[in-house]
């Protein structure tokens, strides 16, 4: 029998990703069973316990994939000359945030994450590095900014940082809580000036 090649064997772990992704935004950690995310990923069980001895498993991949992908996007923005604005940075860290099929926001699975550090020790650590790592890798992009005027100089490189994964943080809260999930960029928003009861 022929051996899967390491493409194969990649992207059959990604669609087990991708179908744990979908069931976990949709119904939490907890809600969700191993035996869904077989069905969903339509690969055999033993094929989904040779990639992943547990749900645990599979909650810290999940998360790893998101966050990483924040991290690819981040180190693409260092390298761009000149650097990017600061609304370009926070639009391209916002639409490097998971989604689904369609771009939606996957919102509560953030929030589900980020709850779920209080329990898994594995998951806590993983969030707590790349958070770290985010934090260092935005200090060369706000030393530019500051020198153009972008952001305030009367606080430190390390509360400014704080404060743009703050923002970044409290748009997927935004999506999660008043847009049921969805990107609040795609919510109405009435035009300055405009009156908002016409």
């Amino acid at each position: 029998m022929a051996r899967l090649s390491d493409v194969a064997r990649s992207e059959r772990r990604d669609s087990i990703i991708a179908a744990a992704a979908e069931r976990f935004s949709s119904q939490g950690f907890h809600a969700t069973s191993m035996a869904e995310i077989i069905s969903d990923s339509g690969v055999a069980a033993g094929t989904v316990y040779m990639h992943f001895a547990s749900k645990d498993d599979l909650i810290v991949a999940t998360a790893e994939q998101a966050l990483d992908g924040v991290g690819r996007t981040l180190a693409g923005l260092l390298d761009r000359d000149p650097a990017p604005s600061l609304a370009a940075f926070l639009t391209s860290i916002r639409t490097s945030l998971p989604s689904d099929a369609s771009g939606a926001l996957r919102a509560h699975l953030v929030l589900h994450s980020w709850a779920e550090t209080s329990r898994n020790p594995r998951l806590a650590a993983l969030v707590s590095d790349r958070y770290d790592a985010l934090l260092a890798g935005v200090n060369p992009l706000i030393s530019m900014w500051r020198e153009r005027g972008e952001m305030p100089s009367d606080l430190s490189s390390a509360e400014l940082g704080r404060d743009l994964l703050a923002l970044v943080q409290g748009h997927i809260v935004q999506a999660a809580v008043l847009s049921g999930g969805r990107d609040p960029r795609r919510r109405a928003v009435p035009d300055a000036g405009s009156d908002p009861h016409r």
